[in-house]
């Protein structure tokens, strides 16, 4: 199977493809007699699935968690999904109560903020029992 061929299924680049070959997300890929790389269906599943996880999960975790797939380390890789996504909920869980303090009139009716002109919203968060999961504000992704 030709690179241009899932290239143009997946509607990406074939450098995206020698990419994700050079940064070891899929098996080892044969080549013709030309240099012409020759990808099998196995490819393709390895290209796949990387282009439906970056959107939700972002390249450096997918090139963190490929590598364990191919590999063979497929327990491992489902714990370090399952973590992710615990992370990914904590960050829309803190995401969604800071859209809601900030909501017109939410900070003004709080009496200890109506005078107040500058405050950091952390602090405020944890005050008011916002933020009842562990803290991400400011926190790293690793």
């Amino acid at each position: 199977m030709k690179g241009g061929e899932i290239a143009k299924k997946l509607n990406i680049s074939t450098s995206a493809l020698r990419h994700y070959e050079a940064w070891g997300l899929i098996p080892t890929v044969a080549r013709a007699k030309n240099g012409y790389r020759i990808y099998t269906r196995e490819h393709e599943a390895y290209f796949f699935c990387i282009r439906s996880m970056i959107p939700g999960f972002g390249v450096s975790f997918v090139k963190e968690l490929m590598p364990l797939v191919k590999t063979n380390h497929l327990e491992a890789a489902m714990w370090k999904i399952n973590k992710e996504q615990v992370n990914l909920y904590e960050e829309k869980q803190i995401i969604e109560q800071t859209i809601e303090i900030l909501e017109p009139n939410v900070i003004s009716e709080l009496p200890q903020y109506q005078n107040k002109k500058n405050f950091r919203l952390e602090k405020l968060l944890k005050k008011q029992k916002f933020l009842h999961l562990p803290s991400v504000i400011g926190k790293k992704k690793s």
